[in-house]
């Protein structure tokens, strides 16, 4: 069955699954932030309004807000008068973040296989071996 609250279809956000593993907030924030970097919601795509959002997620409001407020923050979400949440319609501010997180995870990746004693050739070949 279909959910919708008002007019709003929010199917798409069916696929963010928060579980008890990590804060909401981090959940949240990541699985969205992910969903933007990925194209699954394109520029300029609407998102929703924080009632819809805190609705269709079953999550409490304010956690919402401060989640969109961050990613306002990021560049990556804008909202418009009537309050409801898109994707910046900035392609280049857009790919400028995605690689910012791609460096940031290759960071935390290469530094977790320094500390198992994996070198940066080792992962290379590893990686050109796949």
């Amino acid at each position: 069955m279909e959910k919708y609250f008002y007019h709003f279809h929010y199917e798409n956000l069916e696929e963010i699954k928060l579980s008890n593993n990590s804060p909401l907030f981090q959940q949240f924030h990541d699985q969205l932030q992910i969903k933007i970097f990925s194209g699954f919601y394109k520029c300029s795509a609407r998102i929703g309004n924080l009632n819809e959002l805190a609705y269709s997620l079953n999550i409490n409001f304010n956690l919402v807000k401060k989640v969109m407020q961050m990613l306002e923050e990021e560049e990556l979400v804008k909202k418009n008068a009537a309050g409801i949440w898109h994707v910046t319609s900035d392609e280049e501010t857009l790919q400028k973040r995605r690689i910012a997180f791609m460096e940031k995870e290759l960071e935390k990746f290469t530094n977790l296989m320094h500390s198992i004693g994996l070198t940066d050739d080792d992962i290379i070949n590893h990686l050109n071996d796949n």
